[in-house]
């Protein structure tokens, strides 16, 4: 478009000049005639010659004029192309933000539903991983009983609550059992009165993560171990003595820690305890 205007602009300065250039020939030759008649009289040729140039005057300014207007409409094309194309580009835009706008609100129910059918099978599933780790506990070493009781009593009353949300209730049973879980590593220490070979003794306890659990005398002269096949502690040979002690030093930080050839409980068929 703008090429257009441009090419017509050329050629009507082209034909203003050709117009312009006759006009002046003409001017000319009128002008030669009246000087041959009129050479006499000065005055009558400075008024021959007066008409023409005023009239090639006239039309130079009439031919910048124009020319300006052309200019001048040239710059207006340009600048209405200029807010075309911006225009144009600021659709694009948004017709892709309409299009990324559109795919998030389909992602979005999509997972809407998938949140209703994980809150439909939530409930249930509290219920069965409750019942697997009060199965777990009481079948696990019979350590911190009463503190182990209490924290599933607590989760009891928390699956129960109906005034906790699903989220709230998933959370406190994530946290019951990591708690299980980090029992399960480490070694810990404690006094304790418990029965061995008949006798209720106080002994110091070694609980070595769920692998093992020791039991000493004060004075070292008799160990034990806890049978899980029987629920009870069993006692061990004096050869045992030694190792368990300097376990239960390491486990106190009363000793600078060190390899212990601790040998741990193995029940066979018939209720005894292998080595």
């Amino acid at each position: 478009m703008t090429r257009s205007v441009i090419n017509a602009s050329r050629l009507s300065l082209l034909l203003a000049g050709c117009w312009l250039a006759a006009a002046s020939s003409a001017a000319t030759t009128n002008t030669d005639t009246t000087v041959a008649t009129t050479s006499a009289n000065p005055q009558a040729l400075q008024a021959t010659l007066a008409k023409p140039i005023a009239s090639a005057a006239e039309l130079g300014r009439q031919a910048a004029r124009w020319q300006q207007q052309q200019a001048d409409l040239n710059s207006q094309q340009q600048q209405q192309l200029a807010q075309l194309y911006w225009t144009e580009y600021q659709i694009a835009k948004l017709e892709r933000q309409v299009a990324e706008q559109q795919a998030q609100v389909s992602q979005l129910s999509t997972d809407i539903a998938n949140i209703d059918a994980i809150r439909q099978h939530l409930d249930p599933n509290l219920e069965i991983w409750y019942a697997e780790l009060e199965r777990f506990v009481e079948a696990d070493l019979p350590f911190a009983k009463e503190e182990r009781a209490r924290r599933l009593s607590f989760l009891r009353q928390a699956l129960d609550d109906v005034n906790l949300n699903q989220a709230e209730r998933f959370s406190r049973l994530l946290e019951a059992l990591r708690i299980e879980i980090e029992q399960g590593y480490g070694s810990h220490s404690e006094q304790a009165l418990i029965e061995l070979a008949g006798e209720q003794r106080q002994m110091q306890l070694l609980r070595i993560g769920r692998l093992a659990w020791f039991a000493q005398s004060a004075d070292g002269q008799h160990s034990g171990y806890f049978d899980r096949s029987n629920n009870q502690w069993q006692p061990l040979g004096s050869e045992h003595n030694a190792a368990i002690s300097s376990a239960i030093a390491i486990s106190q930080n009363q000793q600078a820690a060190a390899l212990v050839p601790l040998l741990i409980p193995n029940t066979n068929a018939n209720g005894s305890a292998q080595q």
